[in-house]
């Protein structure tokens, strides 16, 4: 009798646990904010929780914005994502759609020593291309001026 209590005490935990929701690449947004929270109320620190999202397959900036969403402070989830090595770029972008600073981002990631890509939506940063050379034909990628022969 002893035996088969046991038995089924030890059945009725492995189904418990089996019953928990666990991170999977499949799930939706408010899935993964559901799993952070659970996650959060069993006591897993941040960095548990990012290393089991993304072991799980959890795509990073999905990751973040359940992170965020589900209201971990930005600091502690970012760095917790950037030093478990999810997509730097991913995170920043996921973050600033979500309201946290480049300044809150830039010290997680200073934290986890992880380099962030450049900031700010395509096309807005500066820079040069070709000018053509002068007296060249007009044609020559800006700049030049037809050559009077």
């Amino acid at each position: 009798m002893k035996r088969f209590g046991a038995i089924a005490l030890f059945s009725a935990a492995l189904i418990s646990s089996a019953a928990l929701a666990q991170f999977s690449s499949g799930m939706s947004a408010s899935q993964l904010q559901q799993e952070v929270k659970a996650q959060v109320a069993q006591g897993k620190s941040g960095a548990d929780i990012a290393k089991a999202g993304l072991a799980a397959g959890v795509e990073a900036g999905n990751l973040t914005t359940a992170m965020l969403l589900a209201g971990m402070n930005p600091n502690v989830a970012l760095t917790a994502l950037l030093a478990a090595g999810a997509n730097p770029g991913a995170v920043q972008s996921a973050a600033l759609n979500a309201g946290v600073t480049q300044g809150v981002i830039n010290t997680a990631a200073n934290g986890a020593g992880v380099t962030l890509p450049p900031s700010g939506p395509i096309g807005s940063g500066s820079g040069s291309g070709p000018t053509g050379a002068p007296g060249g034909p007009s044609s020559s990628g800006g700049g030049g001026t037809a050559s009077a022969r």
